[in-house]
């Protein structure tokens, strides 16, 4: 806890004071943030913009997430999630809380937040403001649900009148937390948040507003559901080299392994991409379909299944994986739950694989930092859902959550 009150200070001050005029950034904890180390690079803005209970990250992710942060968006209450005001102080230390508006639905709820809020601050001395009601109501009906914060956050920093305004980490939930938390179905399936109506407010603005811009995960979303036009085997190629140069160590020559164990993207285009890319590499790729084909011309050795489904026990020749040292292990993925990738990541635990990755749909690479861990957590996992499933059957409770 913090011990002594901070240095007295005016708690509420014009957020235009702030960001007018400003090159701003808002950063979404998403786990395809990791290991990309755009810590740097987010550093470098004018204003960085975190919100919710972003200080649970903020010292593991440092190197990827940036160290400062100068505003922050919320409500800090005590309802869906613990606003912590002594982390809050000491990991984010924010110049100014931007303080999400009540609206008629809250009830009295906001009300009670503030009136606890204000006390708390008399010893914890945030610098704060408010946004306008009346504002906030009318967002809401443009876009046609409630805003998550950190889409509330990109248009109240257009109103005050900042120069630039970047969008980092948004990808509607779909690569999960930073932290590999699990994402709350109470958050995402609530109702208060529709995600076709936040692509479609955030696809017009990108469209129609120069000061906003978006990393490419955020871009290639809203472009493949929202475009007439969208250039899937384009986007996944361009995305897929990309990552492919900023993960790979271009001289490096051990061997990679590919898993085919999503049918989401066309696997022979990975191939493909992966030979190019890694020319000197020979390519070890597992599949249970026969759909796939391996150009002849290149250094690749295919490892078939006896089974439909990839396991350990179900590739023929084991022996030939266990004996190589792969540098490099891409799996497709489905965008699916983790725990339908159990047997893979036994397999993966089984073999000597020095970094692994999923490969989503779009051509996104995303590090696997330990197989083993995701086994022991999945196991876990599936005896609470087996746990959970049994109750609800027992005592026909299918529709809570």
């Amino acid at each position: 806890m913090v011990s002594d009150p901070p240095e007295r200070v005016e708690f509420k001050t014009e957020l235009v004071d702030l960001v007018a005029d400003k090159r701003c950034v808002i950063v979404a904890p998403s786990n395809y943030l990791k290991n990309r180390s755009l810590g740097k690079w987010i550093d470098d803005f004018d204003v960085i913009v975190k919100c919710n209970d972003f200080y649970e990250l903020q010292e593991e992710g440092e190197k990827d997430l940036g160290k400062r942060c100068d505003i922050w968006y919320g409500l800090p209450q005590q309802k869906s999630y613990q606003f912590d005001y002594e982390k809050c102080k000491r990991k984010l230390n924010p110049k100014h809380l931007r303080i999400q508006a009540h609206l008629p639905s809250y009830g009295d709820f906001w009300d009670q937040t503030m009136l606890d809020f204000e006390e708390k601050n008399q010893f914890f001395c945030f610098n704060y403001s408010v946004i306008e009601s009346e504002w906030y109501a009318d967002l809401a009906e443009r876009i046609g649900c409630i805003p998550m914060t950190g889409i509330l956050a990109i248009f109240d920093l257009l109103e005050q009148g900042a120069s630039e305004i970047h969008a980092l980490g948004f990808d509607f939930m779909k690569s999960g937390y930073y932290n590999d938390y699990p994402i709350d179905p109470k958050v995402e399936f609530s109702g208060w948040h529709k995600n076709l109506n936040l692509k479609e407010a955030l696809h017009q603005l990108l469209m129609s507003e120069d000061r906003f811009s978006c990393d490419p995960h955020l871009e290639t979303i809203l472009s493949s559901e929202l475009c007439d036009h969208f250039d899937r085997e384009k986007c996944f190629a361009d995305n897929f080299e990309n990552d492919c140069k900023l993960f790979f160590d271009a001289g490096a020559q051990e061997p990679v392994l590919m898993v085919h164990s999503s049918n989401r993207f066309n696997f022979e285009t990975a191939i493909s991409l992966t030979c190019k890319i890694k020319e000197e590499s020979k390519i070890h790729v597992i599949s249970s379909s026969e759909k796939v084909t391996v150009n002849k011309n290149h250094n690749i050795k295919r490892h078939s299944c006896k089974e439909s489904e990839l396991s350990a026990e179900s590739i023929s020749d084991l022996k030939t994986l266990n004996s190589q040292r792969f540098q490099y292990c891409l799996v497709g993925y489905n965008g699916k739950g983790l725990f339908e990738y159990l047997n893979i990541f036994k397999l993966l635990s089984s073999l000597h694989c020095s970094e692994i990755f999923l490969v989503s749909e779009l051509g996104f690479l995303r590090k696997i930092e330990s197989p083993d861990l995701h086994v022991s957590e999945i196991n876990e996992f599936l005896a609470k859902k087996e746990r959970f499933d049994y109750l609800n059957s027992k005592y026909n409770r299918e529709n809570c959550i």
